[in-house]
C-alpha cells in the first residue's frame, strides 16, 4: 500500500469515526423529543432547552456524517446522463466540477467558519433563541472542524477520481 492510499484510507477512517459517534447523538435527540412532547403535551410544561439542545444534536449528526456520505459516495445526483457515462467519463465530470464548484467554495467557507467559531469564542455568545441563554461557541466550533473533515473527504474522492481517470476503473 502506497503512501497516498494510507492517506486515503486514513481520511475515509476519520469521517467514518466521526459519523458513527455523531450517529450515537440519535438516541438522546430521541429521547429529548419525547421527552418534550410529554411534559408539552401531557402537563402543559414545556422546557425552556429543547429546542436549543435538539437543534445542537441534530447539526453535529448532520455535519459530521455529510463528510462519510462524501466518502461512501453516498450523496444524490441527477443520474440521468451520469449513470450513462464510463467510470473514466464519471470520474471526469466529478473532477471537473470539484475544481469548477467545490474547492472554490470551500476556499471561501472555510476560513469564514474559522473566524464565525473564533468570533463567537471572543465574545462568550449565547443563544438568543430562547430564555435558557445556551453558550453558542462550543456547538460553532463544530461546524470549522466538520467542514474540514468534509473538505478532506472531497480531497480524497477528488484523489480517486484523478486515478480513475489515469486507470481507466474504479
Amino acid at each position: 500500500m502506497t503512501a497516498l492510499e494510507r492517506f486515503l484510507n486514513g481520511i475515509d477512517k476519520l469521517t467514518e469515526w466521526a459519523a458513527k459517534g455523531a450517529i450515537w447523538l440519535m438516541i438522546p435527540l430521541i429521547l429529548t423529543v419525547v421527552y418534550e412532547v410529554i411534559v408539552r403535551y401531557v402537563f402543559n410544561a414545556p422546557t425552556i432547552w429543547h429546542f436549543e439542545v435538539s437543534r445542537m444534536m441534530a447539526g453535529v449528526v448532520f455535519f459530521f456524517t455529510s463528510a462519510w456520505i462524501m466518502v461512501r459516495r453516498g450523496h444524490i445526483r441527477v443520474d440521468l446522463f451520469y449513470a450513462k457515462f464510463s467510470p473514466r467519463g464519471q470520474a471526469i465530470l466529478d473532477a471537473v466540477l470539484t475544481l469548477i464548484l467545490v474547492f472554490p467554495l470551500w476556499a471561501v467557507a472555510i476560513p469564514y467558519f474559522i473566524e464565525w467559531a473564533a468570533d463567537s469564542w471572543r465574545i462568550h455568545e449565547v443563544s438568543s433563541e430562547s430564555a435558557w441563554r445556551v453558550a453558542m461557541y462550543p456547538i460553532k466550533t463544530v461546524g470549522p472542524i466538520a467542514i474540514i473533515l468534509l473538505v478532506l473527504a472531497v480531497l480524497a474522492a477528488f484523489i480517486r477520481d484523478i486515478k480513475t481517470i489515469i486507470r481507466g476503473e474504479r
